[in-house]
């Protein structure tokens, strides 16, 4: 086997493992949201995201963009194999996240007034507020133990504190929107944050660490390297997470709630199921790039990593495009079928948000965040203004539209900033899939919009799908050579 046949493989099998706990999670997650959906219809998906939102900006700006940087300090301290160097490492860590949690929960404390005055337009959710500030605390120390896990390179367990923490929050939370409405949220958020970090922790306590003595001022000193390279991620985060607040505000304004909750469910949907890929091949593709000993092997892995995403993102992202009027139905109900036209787009958008999140990978794994920062604010300056502006006019499609555009806009920027910087080139093959596909993938897109959905146009739509599918099934074989692989499992 090659070496490149190799790191496909080590490619696909980290998103096989990771892939496999997300759909798990998934299933979870879509009788959680289909029970919401019709319990709390739009409406209460609407105050969900607005409650979220704020809470999310909160979250970014005291959380000092830990769960990137000490990723790669967690990873360097395991990869030099210095027992005390880990110990300290892990200790520093877990200060620190107890220390931004308990900031973050303050902050939404004193600021409860103004989060429900912003978000509803009165003082009605000031206490939900004040109730969901623990929620920050949780999810702080909660994506502290994540990032050990995933730093030790421990996806076994890390996979399991997420499949069995969702679970029971579905099964804590159910009956309270079941017997008290919208009045179940506030709780049941609390329960989904405290599951989470209940699980997390249990496993994040089985990495045997020597013990060391190691005061509050050392913790503090060595943490700020960490703090160093996440603060420029956290006012980036920041940015971007304020104006989708800001686009659900004016929506809420100039649409209702109602309209919001469309929004939120669409991108939801998309996150939520189309997402699991980049979550699943994240865990392990960043870790791997930023060990990376120079600039041609990072190349290399980033075409690599591009390639096998395309190849198993694109066929979702097709189907997924013919059967979300039953998607929609299955998941939520008949009164989100609005989302389509705004969800036709932004699947389109996902495929080459596929090649921005790829290459995007590299300046955070070169320390890069002021490189990072200017690509990340160019692209919220054109999120802002095209998403308002875009809605004016279309409405909810607008939206999808202006999510194409967006990143589309923001492969150029991406491919000229890291062939700037770090030569990057993509490969004559990678290109040549990711042409190929998007063609295929479009054609579909065209055929349902001119033809509309009707017998004529799916059939069309699934005879490209046929095609797309075998497509990527030869181009991963190809790659990771899956006939003999399965012939070596099934030899006696």
């Amino acid at each position: 086997m090659t070496d490149s046949q190799s790191s496909y493989r080590q490619i696909m099998k980290a998103t096989s493992i990771f892939g496999g706990v997300q759909v798990i999670v998934i299933l979870i997650g879509i009788i959680k949201t289909k029970f919401i959906a019709i319990w709390l219809g739009t409406t209460g998906v609407g105050i969900i995201g607005l409650l979220n939102a704020p809470l999310g900006i909160i979250t970014t700006l005291t959380g000092m963009g830990l769960s990137i940087s000490a990723v790669r300090e967690i990873s360097e301290a395991n990869g030099s194999g210095e027992e005390l160097r880990i110990a300290t490492t892990i200790k520093t860590l877990r200060r620190w996240v107890w220390f931004t949690g308990l900031l973050g929960m303050g902050i939404t404390i004193l600021s409860a007034p103004l989060l429900s005055n912003w978000s509803f337009g009165d003082f009605t959710y000031t206490w939900a507020f004040i109730f969901l500030s623990v929620t920050l605390l949780l999810t702080d120390i909660n994506t502290g133990q994540k990032i050990l896990l995933q730093g030790m390179r421990r996806i076994k367990h890390l996979a399991q504190a997420t499949i069995i923490g969702a679970f029971l929050g579905l099964i804590i939370s159910l009956p309270l929107y079941y017997y008290y409405g919208i009045y179940g949220i506030v709780p049941s958020l609390i329960i989904a944050a405290f599951s989470s970090l209940l699980l997390s922790w249990y496993y994040s306590r089985k990495i045997n660490i020597i013990p060391i003595h190691n005061t509050y001022r050392d913790s503090y000193k060595d943490g700020l390297r960490m703090v160093k390279f996440g603060i420029i991620l956290t006012f980036s985060g920041l940015i971007g997470t304020l104006i989708r607040y800001l686009i659900s505000i004016y929506i809420s304004r100039t649409g209702g709630i109602d309209q919001v909750g469309l929004y939120q469910a669409g991108f939801t949907l998309i996150t939520g199921y189309v997402g699991i890929v980049f979550t699943a091949m994240s865990t392990d593709y960043f870790p791997r790039l930023a060990g990376t000993k120079n600039n041609i092997e990072c190349s290399e892995l980033i075409n690599q990593q591009i390639e096998i995403a395309i190849l198993i993102i694109t066929p979702i992202c097709v189907a997924l495009t013919i059967s979300l009027p039953i998607v929609i139905k299955v998941l939520y109900s008949d009164d989100f079928s609005a989302i389509i036209p705004m969800l036709e787009w932004v699947l389109i958008a996902v495929i080459v948000k596929t090649i921005v999140w790829a290459i995007g990978f590299l300046f955070l794994a070169k320390a890069d965040f002021a490189t990072s920062f200017k690509a990340n604010n160019i692209m919220n300056i054109f999120l802002l203004f095209g998403y308002i502006g875009m809605y004016s006019i279309m409405g909810l499609q607008g939206i999808g539209i202006a999510e194409f555009i967006l990143y589309c806009f923001g492969l150029l920027i991406c491919f000229f900033f890291a062939q700037k910087k770090y030569n990057f080139r993509l490969n004559k093959n990678t290109i040549e899939i990711s042409i190929i596909s998007f063609i295929i993938a479009f054609s579909v897109f065209i055929v349902l919009k001119v033809l509309e959905r009707n017998i004529i146009s799916y059939i069309f739509s699934i005879s490209l799908l046929i095609i797309l599918s075998l497509f990527s099934i030869k181009n991963l074989n190809k790659r990771l050579d899956i006939i003999s692989l399965l012939s070596k499992y099934n030899s006696p």
